[in-house]
């Protein structure tokens, strides 16, 4: 899983 700004456990995560 790619953890992209957010610690949560997403796979696709927004980096605000």
């Amino acid at each position: 899983r790619k953890k992209t700004g957010y610690s949560s456990d997403q796979e696709n995560v927004p980096m605000l």
